[in-house]
């Protein structure tokens, strides 16, 4: 009788424990992947909105979005490859982007709101976050 558990019950209390632990470890999982996705959401909807609504999108809305590009790049430890795939498309676009040709071509200005508002209907669609976090899980269990 160790501390009043018998020993029948240690395995139980064992499984219970990483039962649970590994619950926590999966909403986590999850909690990552929904929040970078929304951040993606926030601001590619604000640059497709403005330029939708015919306003002025300029250097700092370039700005905003390679930021925006640049923290999900650092914290998709998780492996969101869609999402990476087109921020990186975006990157690659709005390096060739001209803030000054931004506000003087429409075609210009119309194809990255195009471009935002695809990026932001992909990343509120959450249906493959688990398939997303059981990737990262099997890579985990094969290191």
């Amino acid at each position: 009788d160790a501390g009043g558990i018998r020993e029948g019950e240690t395995v139980e209390v064992y499984q219970r424990f990483k039962d649970n632990l590994q619950a926590q470890f999966d909403e986590f999982l999850k909690d990552a992947v929904v929040d970078l996705r929304y951040q993606v959401q926030e601001t590619c909807l604000k640059v497709a909105e403005r330029i939708s609504k015919g306003e002025i999108v300029n250097g700092n809305s370039i700005n905003s979005l390679t930021a925006m590009i640049d923290k999900f790049t650092n914290l998709n430890f998780v492996g969101d490859k869609k999402i990476e795939d087109q921020l990186s498309a975006l990157r690659a676009k709005l390096q060739t982007v001209d803030p000054k040709e931004l506000k003087e071509k429409d075609e210009l200005r119309n194809a990255l709101g195009i471009m935002a508002a695809s990026i932001a209907k992909e990343a509120a669609d959450i249906s493959d976050v688990s398939t997303i976090t059981n990737g990262y899980k099997r890579r985990l269990d094969l290191e």
